[in-house]
């Protein structure tokens, strides 16, 4: 195989990578491209030394980028764990919230908030969470039911 070969291949993994964010893909994407750069260099391989290549650095990067992965969606459930206990409390903003997104500090941590826009001393209640962010409302306003929505 030649150069480019392993070049387009590197590409089409990266655009399944990006369609499907598991991680499946980045190790082989890497292999493709590492092999693409060494046969650009005129390093000149069998088929078969550069399939037991990709397949060997395919596995070396696969290997502990499953770990990282894994830690990172672990953390991630945690702080979505640790977000629902604030469900159904109240708080005061201390920055607004614009374009549908802000903050708030808890407990000397700050939180993602997702919501309407709302000014600074807006009194907000948790009324969900959605990944680690938490789902705020103002105090005042209640969660539209589509069912009952008249015009």
């Amino acid at each position: 195989m030649e150069q480019w070969h392993w070049w387009v291949l590197a590409l089409c993994l990266v655009v399944l990578e990006g369609m499907f964010p598991w991680g499946l893909f980045t190790g082989a994407a890497v292999a493709a491209g590492i092999l693409g750069g060494l046969l650009a260099a005129e390093i000149v391989f069998p088929i078969t030394t550069q399939l037991g290549m990709f397949a060997g650095i395919t596995t070396l990067v696969s290997g502990p980028l499953y770990f990282v992965l894994r830690k990172n969606k672990e953390q991630t459930e945690k702080g979505a764990l640790k977000a629902k206990k604030y469900v159904g409390q109240v708080f005061n903003l201390t920055v607004p919230v614009q374009n549908g997104f802000g903050e708030v500090e808890i407990d000397g941590h700050h939180w993602e908030l997702k919501g309407p826009d709302m000014k600074i001393g807006t009194r907000v209640k948790v009324v969900g969470v959605d990944a680690n962010m938490l789902v705020v409302l103002p105090i005042n306003s209640r969660p539209t039911d589509p069912s009952r929505v008249t015009e």
